[in-house]
């Protein structure tokens, strides 16, 4: 066994086979190491190639259902109800019209200030909904459903999104007691963003450094590109922009004294950025600004928010070099500070950042790697395997309590809307109903399932799109169903899961037939609701993304 080779305990989990130390490395390997699932394998292979030829490596598909269980198993384990919650809040995006409410949670006495900042260790998943749209209400309804698990939160944190703050504000207007406050360095960005697009010469700045980086890009002066800004969150980044620039001036001041020091390299950024003189003074105004949001931003994220924060950041400020430090921006920031911890009790410290959920969001896209071009798919179950301990107790207790099936099940409920297919059931007068569902995202294969026009299963013929690989047994056995489920109760912000729209022929041609819908499209509860025939063709949409 591999256990045995690599001298872990063999200790496995119920009716599994693979230790519970293996398991902890794989998960360590992609969650810490970044490790991409498919090359889990191969990095066995590598470390230890000296194995038995018969000892089985666990393989890049188990390695995927055991981060999905031990995400589900975190967004299902019972948690402690207090009044002390915090909870972070956010969207994330990407291609399509699906995007993912994610709610995270910390109790106040957990919270690691003034040590340091959050960490992924130190949080808890309390919801995952993908939806097809966010309004303030649909976000007061998804809070509501998070205090089934830990009862009213003590703290909210958002980013300051439209949606998010007008469902914080209707949830706290129901509940006085709890506080909602916005993430300080959205806050910071907004700040210097206002400040740095009301300068004319930053953008004649950064244009003349995009010419100068366009020309220099092949040439042996190419070591002197500037940093590129980011497209996204630019004005949380530019640290790096303008410690180059005045690294720069101080290599031009260098050529210009004549000095010994002077280098070919100063002489060489003379002839590319001579220019930069011109905006000295500007420079040193942008990095004061930059210095000065920064520290206010780590101030908040390593201290939190408490009566004492305004005075606190003052001091933390005061201790800046002159030429780093903005005392207006400083006043700014501190007024922030103080609206933001008015909320908090005395002796109480509450939470003022949301990086460790923005950083969750890149870890989360670093998993799925080339998938997340394709939108929102079943990794987004994995989250809560990224955050909080997982020792080998716990690991244990998530995959006998959430078996594969339990997995493909909550995909096909609560997250059905992530599925990139179209399912569609076609309904004529005394025939069977058929439904062909083609999943392109979470199993490699399709399966076609006939019913009758009650709605119940006669069978079920299941066909491989990779001959190569390993069965699949067919989703209707893996989901213990044997009709068309209940309808989808869908989770606020997602859409039902049963249309009906009537039909009526009407010629194009001579042997064109088209059917248009007549009337609004009605639902039914489950498959045995389904008409079994009509005067007219009818057609069901099982709606898993339009």
């Amino acid at each position: 066994m591999l256990a045995d080779s690599l001298g872990a305990d063999s200790t496995t989990p119920a009716r599994g086979s693979t230790p519970l130390e293996i398991i902890e490395v794989c998960r360590r390997l992609v969650v810490q190491a970044g490790v991409a699932m498919r090359a889990v394998p191969r990095v066995f292979m590598i470390l230890y190639h000296q194995l038995e030829p018969t000892t089985v490596i666990p393989a890049a598909s188990s390695v995927r259902w055991w981060l999905q269980r031990l995400g589900l198993y975190a967004l299902r384990e019972p948690l402690s109800r207090a009044g002390d919650w915090v909870l972070l809040i956010d969207h994330s995006v990407q291609i399509g019209t699906v995007k993912v409410c994610v709610i995270l949670g910390i109790r106040l006495c957990d919270v690691p200030y003034p040590q340091r900042a959050l960490r992924y260790e130190d949080m808890h998943v309390i919801a995952v909904i993908p939806v097809e749209q966010s309004t303030g209400e649909i976000v007061d309804a998804q809070l509501e459903q998070a205090t089934r698990r830990i009862g009213i939160p003590r703290q909210i944190v958002s980013d300051g999104g439209s949606d998010v703050k007008k469902g914080a504000a209707l949830f706290a207007g129901r509940h006085p007691d709890t506080a909602v406050t916005y993430d300080a360095a959205h806050h910071g960005a907004i700040v210097i963003k206002r400040r740095f697009e009301d300068d004319p010469q930053w953008s004649e700045y950064i244009g003349r450094l995009s010419q100068v980086k366009s020309s220099i890009r092949q040439t042996i002066d190419a070591f002197l590109a500037s940093p590129s800004l980011r497209p996204k969150a630019r004005y949380m980044n530019l640290e790096s922009l303008l410690k180059w620039s005045r690294r720069i001036l101080d290599l031009l001041d260098r050529d210009a004294s004549g000095s010994r020091t002077s280098s070919r390299g100063s002489k060489r950024a003379d002839l590319r950025y001579g220019w930069l003189r011109d905006y000295r003074t500007s420079i040193e105004k942008w990095s004061r600004w930059e210095a000065t949001v920064r520290a206010s931003v780590s101030y908040v994220r390593t201290r939190g928010l408490s009566v004492d924060s305004e005075s606190g950041l003052h001091a933390h400020l005061s201790e800046l070099r002159p030429e780093l430090s903005d005392e207006a921006l400083a006043t700014e920031l501190g007024t922030f500070v103080r609206e933001s911890s008015a909320a908090a009790r005395p002796g109480e410290c509450l939470v003022g950042s949301t990086e460790v959920l923005e950083s969750l969001f890149g870890k989360w896209k670093t998993l799925e790697r080339q998938e997340s071009q394709s939108g929102i798919t079943g990794l987004i179950l994995s989250l809560g395997a990224l955050l909080g301990a997982w020792p080998s107790s716990r690991i244990q207790a998530a995959l006998e309590e959430t078996p594969v099936k339990h997995v493909v099940r909550s995909l096909f409920s609560q997250f059905i809307c992530i599925f990139r297919s179209n399912c569609r059931i076609a309904l004529t007068p005394a025939q069977d109903v058929v439904l062909h569902a083609r999943t392109s995202c979470e199993f490699d294969h399709s399966i076609l399932l006939c019913l009758d026009s009650e709605g119940v299963s006669l069978r079920n013929r299941y066909s491989s799109m990779n001959q190569k690989r390993r069965s699949i047994p067919p989703l209707l056995d893996l989901l213990g169903w044997d009709r068309l489920p209940d309808r989808h109760e869908p989770l606020p912000g997602q859409m039902p899961l049963f249309y009906v729209d009537t039909l009526e022929p009407s010629r194009q041609g001579d042997n064109e037939e088209t059917f248009a819908p007549v009337g609004d499209p009605e639902l039914f509860e489950t498959g045995r609701d389904l008409p079994g025939a009509s005067e007219g063709s009818q057609r069901i949409i099982w709606d898993v993304m339009d």
